[in-house]
């Protein structure tokens, strides 16, 4: 207890609060340490704190992985159900109509009379409807 009133004259007053919390919070967790008879923790896992993580992953679930795979599905079916004659617009933003579809992976949109450009079929964006 003397090394403690030694280092306390040596440090600022300030500090010297923060310094005596820390020692006697140390020195009563340390009695709880010595002491496991008399602790109220169970040794062991316990199952009750996983709630909080599966809670989150849920939520996470629900409101950012379930409709992002929604919209893909959406923009997949979209990309399957193209056919010629279509008006679509592409990532680049670019509109057009549908040519020709040249194979499974490219289509050919004419942008206007007599221009033509290739166009991969996942880099079409939606496709517009003319009512």
């Amino acid at each position: 207890m003397d090394v403690l009133i030694k280092i306390c004259k040596k440090i600022k007053k300030g500090q010297v609060n923060f310094l005596l919390i820390a020692i006697i919070l140390l020195i009563n967790s340390s009695k709880v340490i010595a002491n496991p008879q008399t602790s109220n923790f169970s040794e062991g896992f316990d199952f009750m704190s996983l709630i909080p993580l599966i809670f989150i992953f849920g939520i996470m679930y629900f409101l950012l992985i379930r409709p992002q795979q929604k919209k893909a599905k959406e923009h997949r079916n979209m990309l399957n159900n193209i056919s010629k004659g279509d008006t679509i617009v592409t990532n680049g933003g670019i509109i057009g109509k549908i040519h020709q579809i040249q194979s499974e992976n490219e289509v050919i949109v004419e942008i206007s009379e007599g221009i033509k450009i290739r166009v991969v079929r996942s880099m079409i964006a939606q496709q517009i409807n003319q009512d």
